[in-house]
């Protein structure tokens, strides 16, 4: 039921939001966007929730493609930075090129949302966000790091502990916090990209397609 209900009003957001963007365009030079800025980022945000409610209720559907990691991220900056308002600015860094992996674009997208908007509410006097996209080793396999870092209040022990609890929220203060998502690196066409410093038979065995870690500093 969770899932019907979320499909059908993702069909009514795809509607609110298309006449919002449309609006926007054709407001006139020196006109204040900030109303139609702040409703497109309160219809991404419950876009961003029905999909949530579209995998609870298994009726989205996982599609794996190959993709680069870094477009990826510089394509969606402009929204996360809707999603975390003016008082927060958001650099988004990309180390290099060709960071590709296989993966669900709109999953990682999601990912992103989520962790941009629990930094947004860590910081709800303002401060900076910072997404950094670059290679990195887990276990000695090569993958690819997103990392969300953030000045906000951060998480102590406790609350890290709950990370990935269904609905599991907390404001409770801390030092700022800093997110990483270790996927692993494959070439175009989707082949995991092996990792040729180690000899075959030293090589650890395979692991999970994500990790996430975190810090507090």
């Amino acid at each position: 039921m969770a899932g019907g209900v979320a499909h059908d009003f993702s069909n009514l957001l795809a509607v609110i939001d298309g006449n919002l963007h449309l609006t926007l365009k054709a407001l006139p030079d020196g006109d204040n966007r900030e109303p139609l800025e702040d409703a497109i980022g309160t219809s991404e945000r419950a876009t961003l929730l029905t999909k949530q409610r579209l995998a609870f209720g298994r009726k989205q559907v996982i599609e794996h493609v190959s993709f680069d990691a870094g477009k990826r991220v510089e394509d969606v900056a402009r929204m996360l930075q809707r999603v975390l308002g003016e008082r927060i600015t958001l650099d988004a860094s990309v180390q290099e090129r060709d960071l590709w992996v296989n993966a669900d674009p709109k999953q990682v997208e999601q990912v992103l949302m989520n962790l941009t908007a629990n930094a947004r509410d860590a910081m709800p006097d303002g401060g900076d966000g910072f997404i950094e996209v670059g290679r990195a080793r887990h276990t000695n396999l090569p993958g690819i790091r997103l990392r969300v870092r953030d000045t906000g209040d951060g998480m102590d022990e406790a609350t890290k502990r709950r990370l990935f609890e269904p609905f599991f929220t907390t404001k409770k203060p801390g030092e700022g916090a800093v997110v990483d998502v270790l996927l692993p690196e494959a070439g175009r066409t989707g082949q995991t990209v092996p990792d040729h410093t180690l000899p075959p038979r030293n090589r650890p065995a395979p692991r999970p397609s994500c990790s996430l870690k975190t810090t507090t500093p």
